[in-house]
């Protein structure tokens, strides 16, 4: 078997925590945009692909603007919050139903 060298690249744009949950936002490759949150010792895992838009030219840019990639970065941390909200909610709910 012949190996094949990777171009790719990871970068991780975040760590922190939200409500106690630590969070990754990362960027493999040019487009691919992905969050991994740790709740309750599993890990969740999504992702988004942003590409980017059109020059002032007319033409397809090549790559996203640095702008692009912290606009992204705060779309992941919008889902990132949502995630555990919603997660939150449906273990205060099931609790609740439990009683």
């Amino acid at each position: 078997m012949k190996l094949k060298k990777a171009s790719t690249r990871v970068v991780v744009h975040k760590v922190d925590k939200y409500r106690g949950f630590p969070f990754y936002i990362r960027q493999i490759g040019k487009e691919y945009f992905e969050y991994i949150i740790i709740i309750d010792d599993e890990v969740w895992s999504s992702y988004i692909i942003m590409t980017p838009g059109i020059g002032k030219n007319g033409r397809q840019k090549k790559k996203l603007s640095k702008n692009d990639t912290i606009n992204t970065c705060l779309i992941v941390v919008n889902a990132v919050t949502v995630t555990i909200d919603n997660y939150l909610k449906s273990v205060h709910t099931e609790k609740k139903e439990s009683n």
